[in-house]
C-alpha cells in the first residue's frame, strides 16, 4: 500500500483519472440533446450518467493533485500534469476513433520530451518532500 502513497504514483493516477474524466464528459455530452434554455442543458447534463462519472473522476483526480504538491515542487509535477493531453489524445483516438493528423502526434512527442527534461532535472535536483528539500539521492534511500 505504500506505493500508491508514492507522489509519482498519485500523480500518475491523478492524471489518469482526470483523463478518463475528459473521455466521460465528452461521451456524456455528446448524448445531451440540445435545449433551448440554459436550465434545460443543466438538467440535461446533470442527470447524464457519464457527465456524472466525468466529474466523480475530476474530483478524486484533483484530490490526489492535492496530496502530490504537498509532497513535491510544483515547479516539477505541473508540467508533468501536460501528460494528460497525450494521454486523452491517445485515449481519444483508441476508444472515440478520433483522427490524429500528424502535426498533433509532433506535438504530442514534444510534449513528452518536455515531461522528460523536467522529470531528469528532478533525477539530479532536488525534489521538496513534506516541507523539507533532500536530494535524490537522499530520497532513494
Amino acid at each position: 500500500m505504500k506505493v500508491l502513497q508514492h507522489p509519482l504514483v498519485m500523480l500518475f493516477i491523478a492524471l489518469g483519472l482526470g483523463s478518463v474524466g475528459q473521455l466521460a464528459l465528452k461521451t456524456g455530452m455528446e448524448k445531451v440533446p440540445e435545449a433551448k434554455t440554459a436550465l434545460d442543458v443543466v438538467r440535461a447534463m446533470v442527470t447524464q450518467p457519464y457527465v456524472t462519472v466525468g466529474m466523480l473522476c475530476y474530483v478524486f483526480s484533483s484530490l490526489m493533485y492535492l496530496r502530490v504538491i504537498q509532497k513535491w515542487d510544483l515547479s516539477l509535477v505541473y508540467p508533468m500534469v501536460a501528460l494528460s493531453y497525450v494521454l486523452v489524445t491517445i485515449l481519444s483516438w483508441a476508444l472515440l476513433h478520433e483522427k490524429i493528423p500528424s502535426i498533433r502526434v509532433a506535438g504530442l512527442v514534444l510534449i513528452c520530451l518536455g515531461v522528460c527534461l523536467m522529470a531528469a532535472s528532478a533525477s539530479r535536483g532536488s525534489v521538496q518532500t513534506a516541507g523539507h528539500v533532500e536530494s535524490s539521492q537522499a530520497q532513494s534511500k
